[in-house]
């Protein structure tokens, strides 16, 4: 049942009802006040005729007193009077009218002379003529009042149906808009209510529509965003399908998004290894952390390639897991290099072994270094525990990349000249100045791959430190006091260099019983970075080292520089691995990382970073007192 139908219905039926009760009321009014007349009627008729009578009836004046009598019959309610005198002289009665015997009003009264009855007068009155009356004024009040019903059934009529049309084009509007069309504009012009929830509700749809667009473009943007990285980037939704992916993640598999998109693995490149995938997927679901998946994969030409998935799950507005994202990283290559690298690596150690006893200690500490370079790259792409994948191993592979170059350009020309050293020597073609030109090159190729290994190994040995363990190292008791300016002290030779003053404020009984050497990671990674970023050369400045006990067991150190501070775009990733800004002066990037993971993996502990660009830099770190347990 319509709006419209209910309201006019409501309306009518009260209205009704309401005019009924009424006429019921007014006709009441008019009996009683009917009913009224009548009885002012009779008391007035006996106040008038009473003495007239009495004195008609004492004079025995028989004509006068029947022509009074006969005059008051003509009174149409009275239809009896009975003259009863007590003389039994002068009887009289007047009963030709007919009437009905229910409806009568008797009113009967004394007829007195000089204190003496004389008689009686009997006069019936009718109450038929007051109902004829009410019954006619009933139908005249009933006619109108159904002619006022329907005059307004037509108002009502009129006022509702332009209410409820206007009601009409808003429920349709709204229709549209909850339906998508958010294009549908509400054509309701009043300045009444309904106007006015009209006018808020295209402001709505007007905001829900710029919103939309709003989010539209965030989505394409978002996409052409994933589109740009050349890294393959998916988004499962808890029942481990597609429901987002960029364009290297289609080209891997050679398929289009659309054959990808609403589809499990299964779905669509059913494998040996895709049952593994959905448990894996799962497990990470269930767990809510991002976790790293090592498998194989075939790609778009059917070949079958190492690859390490990194997942990390996201929650909805109620904080439950909603889906992964994940990042296919393809390291085929990196493992075919490392094999490659390893067969060279003997090859060659066997070659210096039997030509030349003078580079023996070069080839064995080459060899350890490239066992080493692998057992990192190993660690790298398998026991990762950064929070950016991609982000690390792009790190490594770029600041790798120019000393293993170096080492693999100079080992292939060192084995080049061998060759075609041993070549002359086997067709008795060697001379004397050939040979000490070997030498000579093979000492300087030697010294260069010594350099730049040792430089890889440093890189290497520095990234260690990233995931440095907590028992890699004994515990001690120190004073913290006394540590800090330890610590201060062994940096002399750089604090000389710049006219920069350290004040550490620290209570001097504040005994600790951890790892000296994390504490002293810490603090000597912030002096060499203050310096480094802070302060140039003869730059003058001061760093403040504040030591606080809090209430909740815990220790607040506040480090400040008033050096040259972080720009605001770059503050976000200062503790990213890699992320230097310094690069050229030999920066890596590890610095602060290296702090972060050993506040926040070794302690457990936290620390923020606040700057001011030009305005210096602090940082706020909280270490429990006591370690958690292992």
């Amino acid at each position: 049942m319509s709006i419209f139908v209910k309201i006019f219905l409501t309306i009518s039926i009260f209205t009704s009802i309401f005019l009924g009760l009424f006429d019921t009321y007014i006709i009441d009014i008019e009996r009683k006040n009917a009913l009224e007349r009548l009885n002012n009627k009779i008391v007035y008729n006996e106040l008038i005729y009473k003495n007239t009578i009495s004195q008609l009836l004492f004079d025995y004046n028989k004509n006068i007193l029947f022509s009074n009598l006969d005059s008051l019959y003509l009174d149409p309610e009275i239809v009896q009077i009975e003259l009863i005198d007590y003389s039994t002289v002068l009887d009289y009665k007047l009963n030709q009218k007919k009437h009905d015997n229910t409806n009568l009003i008797k009113n009967s009264f004394s007829l007195n002379k000089d204190n003496q009855v004389i008689g009686i007068l009997h006069i019936l009155y009718t109450k038929q003529l007051i109902e004829k009356h009410i019954h006619e004024y009933q139908n005249n009040l009933i006619k109108s009042s159904v002619l006022l019903v329907l005059i307004l059934f037509c108002i009502i009529f009129y006022i509702i149906y332009n209410f409820t049309k206007s009601i009409k084009k808003l429920t349709n509007a709204t229709k549209q808009i909850t339906s998508g069309n958010l294009n549908h504009r509400i054509a309701i012009k009043s300045n009444d209510e309904i106007g006015i929830l009209a006018n808020e509700f295209e402001t709505m749809r007007k905001s829900l529509n710029s919103r939309i667009e709003l989010t539209k473009q965030q989505l394409q943007f978002q996409q052409l965003l994933m589109d740009t990285v050349s890294l393959p980037i998916y988004i499962k939704d808890i029942n481990l399908k597609y429901i987002g992916i960029n364009k290297a993640f289609s080209d891997f598999f050679g398929l289009k998004k659309e054959d990808i998109l609403n589809k499990t693995i299964s779905e669509f490149r059913k494998n040996d290894y895709t049952d593994d995938y959905d448990v894996n997927d799962i497990k990470i679901l269930n767990n809510g952390k991002s976790d790293t998946f090592h498998t194989k994969i075939y790609n778009s030409k059917g070949e079958l390639r190492d690859v390490i998935l990194y997942k990390n799950t996201f929650v909805n507005a109620q904080h439950k897991t909603d889906g992964l994202v994940g990042t296919v990283i393809d390291i085929t290559e990196l493992n075919n290099a490392t094999k490659k690298l390893n067969e060279i690596n003997i090859t060659l150690e066997q070659k210096v072994k039997d030509r030349t006893i003078d580079l023996e200690s070069s080839n064995k500490e080459l060899a350890d270094t490239i066992d080493n370079l692998i057992q990192t790259q190993k660690m790298l792409v398998e026991v990762e525990k950064m929070a950016s994948l991609g982000g690390l191993v792009a790190g490594v592979a770029h600041e790798l990349n120019t000393p293993v170059g170096n080492s693999l350009m100079g080992i292939t020309h060192f084995s080049h000249i061998t060759d075609k050293l041993e070549k002359s020597y086997k067709n008795e073609e060697m001379s004397q100045e050939s040979f000490e030109d070997y030498l000579i090159t093979s000492k300087d190729l030697a010294k260069q791959i010594h350099i730049n290994l040792e430089k890889a190994a440093l890189l290497v040995k520095n990234f260690k430190q990233v995931a440095v363990d907590q028992s890699s190292e004994e515990k001690r008791v120190f004073n913290l006091k006394q540590y800090l300016e330890e610590i201060v002290y062994s940096l002399s030779y750089i604090i000389k260099q710049t006219e920069v003053k350290i004040v550490v404020k620290c209570e001097d009984n504040i005994e600790l019983y951890t790892y000296a050497g994390a504490y002293s990671q810490i603090f000597t990674n912030l002096l060499i970075n203050s310096f480094r970023h802070a302060y140039g050369k003869k730059a003058r400045g001061q760093i403040h080292i504040s030591v606080e006990i809090l209430e909740n067991q815990k220790l607040k150190l506040h480090y400040r520089d008033d050096g040259k501070g972080i720009k605001a775009e770059n503050l976000p990733h200062i503790f990213d691995p890699f992320f230097t800004t310094n690069r050229e002066e030999g920066g890596t990037g590890l610095g602060l990382n290296i702090i972060y993971n050993i506040i926040t993996s070794n302690f457990e502990g936290s620390i923020e970073c606040k700057s001011i660009e030009k305005k210096g830099v602090d940082f706020f770190i909280i270490l429990p007192l006591e370690l958690p347990p292992t």
